[in-house]
């Protein structure tokens, strides 16, 4: 009860660093595992669930940077 009084306690929930990807920081696995199904995605030509995927992983800076790839398309290739 003292280390909550305190505050030298541990406290779950508790706000250290004012970074907004703080939460996410640490799993580098699931980071690694997203960015290799967005590379399938992609590669298969499936945008569409690719910006889904992102957006469903709370990341919408990587949805907005897959749907400006639509603008560009050349038809050559």
């Amino acid at each position: 009860m003292q280390a909550l009084r305190t505050g030298s306690g541990i406290r779950e929930g508790l706000v250290k660093e004012l970074y907004p990807d703080a939460m996410n920081r640490g799993d580098a696995g699931s980071e690694k595992s997203l960015a290799q199904a967005l590379y399938s995605f992609v590669r298969a030509g499936r945008l569409d669930e690719a910006v889904e995927l992102c957006r469903k992983a709370h990341q919408p800076w990587r949805a907005a940077s897959i749907r400006g790839s639509l603008l560009f398309q050349w038809r050559a290739i």
